[in-house]
């Protein structure tokens, strides 16, 4: 969760109305916060982190108003500013995605430009990812000619003062010296050509996602007219900042006006005011929450999360409602659903005991793994557990397999651990490091591990999907195939898999010495190279500093689930 700081005597201006501690912590609480700490004249609230248009003054206060039911849906209206963007499709390669919007008559004095250089920083840390996903830059309108060019050049052709410095620097040594170019260069670190932001007389603005220009870019207390602009990696996560962003600064006071974004292939208009219209069904909220609840009574609790319902179907138990713009979070029925339950307030559900009898029973995936535990135990094995958090040098470049050529490795960016810049994509080096780190205990061991590992899939939500892997290893002075052979062979009787074995070359196993497994289903389906047996090449022992030889496997058990 992000802090929003604001002081107590703020938020009764903004939401008109005077609310106690215990009033606000329950508020609080019900929307999905919490008041994490205050004194005389501060609040120090926890703000949910799936409400980012919360994270500013202007934006908990709306939320509170619509929940108080002070106010109710507001139909925000803007007009064209007639300004345009026209973007050079060389930031497709950086950074190709911009929107920006007007905001006239801010009335700007210091507590309010320090509200909103607050709220910038703060939707940078968390809704923008540290601004890798998006970028946020405010300019002064009046010191700018419009329209504006969206481009990208060499890093050595860019020259401008940056913010807050009375030096003419370069792109590279912005990246280099400046304080934001130090703290953020990681963004640009490949990029053959930085993002560049200029006006129609070539005043660069700004070199996103980094750093405005001190010239042309620097907000201060006199400025009432301003240009807020987004830059991002994907064009939704720069409309949904722009829609947060302008409701913001029209609930500041200020008019907004929209500007035209002009792609290579097709135009946008910046504040999107397109209404997300959904139909929700009682039913269904009835089924999620267990709750009997009229369908004017559903129209009065969206109303006190900001929605607006347009229609209620009496016959068919539905009601239409449109979801406030700014809304970057509603995604699916749930969340409205999930809003549904907090207007209502969590506290008032009671729980019932189910109607019907209903009885616990363990997943067929579980006890397939637990049933092949089982087996291995008896086989005198020791089950180990290793850490999904890895590097990629045990992963890959001690297992003799070059990095850069494997498209399974899942990077994990700016990892706290330097030890850990990678998620497992199989459990066998893994397994390796266990024996180093048991040295001690002396040979033979024989160990196994049944856990997930990771791999990548464009068919999920998330691009990735969790895969459970059987790994089992021998050590002695002579393991060879023949011995680890016996094992996965004694292990397929019991479980009654007829499966195969095909000579395949793997950098990890010695050559001739290994091959991948295949398997068939009841239904004689096969599942090829569903794993891979073979005596481990010395060049990883070397790697690993273990003295003697490895035998090992490692099986995909996604396939056996509805074998046994």
């Amino acid at each position: 969760m992000t802090i929003l700081e604001i002081n107590r005597k703020r938020l009764k201006e903004l939401i008109n109305k005077e609310l106690n501690i215990n009033e606000l912590e329950e508020i609080f609480f019900d929307m999905g916060m919490e008041l994490d700490k205050y004194d005389k004249e501060m609040l120090y609230i926890d703000i949910t982190p799936d409400r980012p248009d919360m994270l500013s003054d202007e934006g908990l206060a709306r939320a509170i108003r619509y929940y108080l039911e002070i106010d109710k849906f507001k139909d925000y209206k803007f007009e064209d500013s007639g300004v345009e963007i026209f973007v050079d499709k060389k930031v497709e390669a950086v950074r190709p995605y911009i929107g920006a919007f007007i905001a006239k008559n801010l009335k700007m004095n210091k507590g309010k430009l320090n509200d909103i250089i607050e709220t910038q920083e703060k939707l940078h840390g968390t809704f923008c990812r540290n601004r890798k996903s998006a970028a946020i830059g405010i300019y002064p309108l009046d010191k700018i000619m419009p329209p504006l060019y969206y481009t990208a050049e060499s890093p050595n052709k860019i020259s401008f003062k940056p913010l807050n410095t009375d030096i003419v620097m370069t792109g590279f040594e912005i990246l280099e010296k400046h304080e934001k170019g130090i703290k953020y260069g990681f963004l640009l670190k490949n990029a053959k050509e930085y993002p560049l932001l200029i006006d129609s007389k070539k005043n660069i603005l700004s070199m996103p996602p980094i750093i405005n220009s001190g010239l042309i870019g620097k907000v201060d207390e006199s400025t009432e007219n301003v240009i807020v602009e987004v830059t991002g990696i994907t064009e939704s996560r720069v409309e949904q900042l722009i829609n947060i962003l302008s409701a913001m600064f029209a609930d500041i006071g200020a008019k907004i006006y929209t500007i035209k974004t002009n792609y290579e292939k097709y135009i946008k208009v910046y504040p999107s005011m397109k209404q997300n219209s959904i139909e929700l069904s009682n039913d269904y909220v009835k089924k999620v929450l267990g709750l009997n609840i009229e369908l004017k009574e559903i129209e009065k609790l969206l109303a006190r999360m900001g929605y607006k319902v347009t229609k209620i179907n009496k016959e068919e138990n539905k009601v239409e409602l449109v979801v406030p713009f700014y809304r970057a979070d509603v995604l699916h029925e749930i969340d409205i659903v999930d809003d549904i339950a907090r207007a209502y307030k969590l506290s008032n559900i009671k729980p019932e005991i189910p109607a019907v009898s209903t009885f616990g029973n363990s997943l067929r995936k579980t006890k397939v793994t637990e049933f092949i535990r089982t087996l291995l135990v008896g086989m005198g094995f020791t089950e180990a557990l290793t850490l999904a958090l890895t590097n990629t040098k045990y992963q890959y470049d001690n297992m003799n397999i070059e990095a850069k050529d494997t498209k399974d490795i899942i990077n994990i960016p700016e990892a706290k651990a330097k030890e850990i810049n990678t998620i497992r994509t199989w459990i066998l080096p893994e397994l390796i490091r266990a024996l180093k780190a048991n040295e001690s205990f002396g040979i033979p061991i024989k160990l196994f591990e049944i856990n997930d590992v990771c791999a990548k899939d464009d068919r999920t939500e998330t691009n990735y999907k969790n895969i459970t892997k059987l790994s089992v290893i021998i050590t002695n002075q002579q393991a060879t195939f023949t011995d680890i052979k016996q094992i996965l062979n004694m292990l397929m009787n019991i479980l009654n898999v007829k499966y195969i074995v095909e000579e395949q070359i793997h950098s990890s196993f010695i050559e001739g010495r290994s091959g991948c497994i295949n398997i068939k289903d009841k239904n004689n389906k096969e599942h090829k190279d569903i794993g891979i047996i073979g005596e481990i090449s010395p060049n990883v022992l070397e790697n690993f500093a273990w003295r003697y030889p490895i035998a090992a496997f490692e099986i995909n058990i996604e396939p056996f689930i509805n074998l046994i």
